[in-house]
């Protein structure tokens, strides 16, 4: 009985410490640094061999039940792109007709090096006498890689008042997050 309630301690202060731990770490690292420390490796076989007490036994199901709360849980892997090249009457139609407010702008030959992005308001702004994504797009911009936290993607796309954000990873276009995917992340949906 004293193993069974020290057991019980352990489990409250642990699931503590694991919430802030679980914040950007994907549920394989989280699970394989849990079965490999010292301390909470045993206590995690404790419970799945049912020594615990019973108001804890779905512990381990909880654990599981974690979301990811990096980028790559919630980016969007299919990516609307255009290149330097594109009319901007075609960048316009694309906006319109995906509802995005923004697109990343890909090299000529190289389609997952991303080297600027257009938006609507570059479109708006655009001198009458502009043709191509190339005279209007912004050269720098601001993205992520996958393990960016979803927290920090949040304050990035407050702050900078951003529609979305490319996800990149080792140089190459991997993905693309916008407003929605963070509400839905946040708030659900």
């Amino acid at each position: 009985m004293a193993k069974r309630r020290k057991l019980t301690k352990d489990l409250l202060n642990f699931e503590k410490r694991l919430t802030e731990f679980a914040k950007g770490a994907s549920m394989g690292e989280l699970a394989e640094a849990l079965l490999q420390h010292p301390v909470h490796g045993p206590l995690l076989r404790a419970f799945a061999a049912e020594e615990a007490a019973p108001e804890h036994a779905n512990f381990l199901e909880r654990l599981q039940s974690i979301p990811d709360r990096r980028a790559r849980s919630i980016m969007k892997t299919q990516v609307i792109t255009v290149k330097p090249s594109t009319p901007i009457t075609k960048v316009a139609r694309l906006l319109v007709r995906h509802k995005v407010g923004e697109v990343p702008v890909v090299d000529e030959r190289n389609k997952t090096k991303v080297i600027g992005v257009v938006s609507e308001t570059d479109l708006l702004a655009a001198p009458a006498n502009a043709k191509t994504v190339a005279e209007v797009m912004r050269k720098q911009f601001i993205s992520v890689t996958p393990d960016t936290p979803i927290d920090q993607i949040v304050r990035m796309l407050a702050k900078r008042k951003m529609g979305s954000v490319p996800v990149i990873d080792a140089g190459r276009l991997v993905g693309i997050i916008n407003r929605i995917d963070v509400l839905r992340a946040r708030y659900g949906g």
